[in-house]
């Protein structure tokens, strides 16, 4: 039995009790952790602003017998602004469960998937990019880093750079020589593929440095939908979020790859 301190981000709540609730924090240092929260729902509640959906806080948490519950925390980041408009939050939503459902728990757990998702939200939050091409950024790098996605900057088969299909029997896209062996494969439009090969050559902010037309951040949505299908299982939380996002025929700005 112990009390530890560290950063974290909420990513689902649950009711516990007639006051209390479980929280789904990723650690900064970690995975995911259960914790329980007493007296969260009590307004008056000095850990109650810290315990909510999206917020980044530090914890100060009691450890017994593989129970984690949380004595103190302060809040860091609400990222309040998401709430202003329903499909940024809706996105924001759809990002929390994506991680929630496939990020490791214990202390084996990359380090690199709160970072990714701290700087997703505050871009999301600063309404930077439209919240659709966000959310499919953040997804490329979110499927790349957890192993989902073989490299993108070549034909999974060959190695050729020049690839225009993808199948998620073969893992990955492939080139025009050799897309005939997989039936299963969808062709995929140059902007879509050079949208994954820009996302996986950056890291940080850079990784948002471009945009879509909204025909090949369509076709970009689809696809990266078939991926997670396949290699994660459904997250309603994208769906409800796709219905809120911006009106079809919508144009985006393009922009020119940059691939240095």
């Amino acid at each position: 039995m112990s009390t530890i301190d560290f950063r974290g981000l909420v990513l689902k709540e649950q009711p516990a009790g007639e006051s209390g609730k479980r929280i789904l924090v990723l650690r900064e240092n970690g995975g995911q952790v259960w914790m329980t929260v007493r007296g969260a729902k009590n307004i008056r509640g000095k850990v109650m602003a810290a315990c909510q959906s999206f917020c980044f806080s530090r914890f100060w948490v009691f450890e017994g017998r593989g129970f984690w519950t949380v004595t103190r925390a302060e809040l860091i980041e609400s990222f309040y602004g998401l709430r202003e408009e329903l499909d940024r939050l809706a996105y924001g939503s759809y990002l929390l469960s994506l991680v929630a459902q496939t990020a490791v728990e214990g202390e084996m757990a990359d380090q690199q998937t709160l970072p990714l998702l701290l700087q997703t939200l505050a871009v999301l939050e600063k309404d930077l990019l439209l919240p659709r091409l966000t959310a499919m950024i953040f997804t490329i790098k979110y499927l790349q880093m957890s192993g989902f996605l073989a490299s993108s900057l070549g034909c999974v088969c060959c190695g050729a750079q020049e690839t225009m299909w993808f199948s998620l029997a073969a893992g990955g896209f492939l080139c025009a020589s050799c897309e005939a062996k997989w039936p299963d494969r969808v062709a995929v439009p140059g902007a879509v593929v050079e949208a994954f090969r820009f996302v996986e050559r950056r890291q940080g902010s850079r990784i948002f440095g471009f945009r879509l037309s909204e025909e090949a951040e369509q076709a970009l949505t689809e696809l990266l939908r078939r991926i997670l299908w396949a290699r994660v299982g459904e997250v309603k939380a994208l769906d409800f979020a796709l219905r809120c996002s911006h009106p079809p025929g919508q144009k985006v700005e393009e922009k020119d790859y940059d691939h240095t």
